[in-house]
């Protein structure tokens, strides 16, 4: 466990919860700015991302042990998001 692991740990429920929430925000935010063009950066065709994603989090998931199990999870996931959001 890391220093800001622990860290986090010792915060209220509440905080941790609220900490969490700013992180989704901005790991959001970072790939939504990746898919719109800026003068000093490219639009990043859907397709890389998707392929990007995929190995972010293979590798995410190889470094803690867990194989593809990270990137499982993350298509279950998602597939529930997609029919909640077509309901």
């Amino acid at each position: 466990m890391t220093y800001k692991d622990k860290m986090l740990r010792e915060l209220s429920v509440r905080r941790q919860a609220l900490v969490r929430k700013i992180l989704r925000k901005e790991f959001t935010d970072f790939f939504v700015t990746m898919t719109s063009s800026t003068e000093r950066w490219p639009t990043i065709d859907d397709q890389e991302l998707v392929e990007a994603l995929a190995d972010s989090l293979i590798e995410m998931g190889r470094q803690r042990g867990l194989g593809a199990a990270l990137l499982q999870t993350f298509v279950h996931e998602l597939q529930d998001r997609v029919n909640q959001s077509i309901k």
